[in-house]
């Protein structure tokens, strides 16, 4: 039997903190996103689908961390 992973949970001072790490992330997740998008230009399907989840990335939880790291 393998041993349980321990994992590094961080911990934040406040949701500010949290979020703001938040939307960082996302920040980078949308720039991998459009690295790969020009790997799917020949298989439109996956393409579709990757700028879904860029797009999401970008204008829909990036805003949602942004506000929330303010309040």
């Amino acid at each position: 039997m393998p041993d349980v992973p321990v994992l590094d949970t961080p911990t934040f001072a406040s949701a500010q903190e949290a979020c703001a790490l938040g939307a960082e992330a996302e920040i980078a997740n949308f720039s991998r996103y459009d690295q790969m998008l020009a790997t799917f230009t020949d298989y439109p399907d996956i393409y579709q689908v990757a700028l879904a989840l860029r797009n999401a990335s970008e204008f829909q939880r990036l805003p949602a961390f942004q506000t929330c790291a303010i309040q």
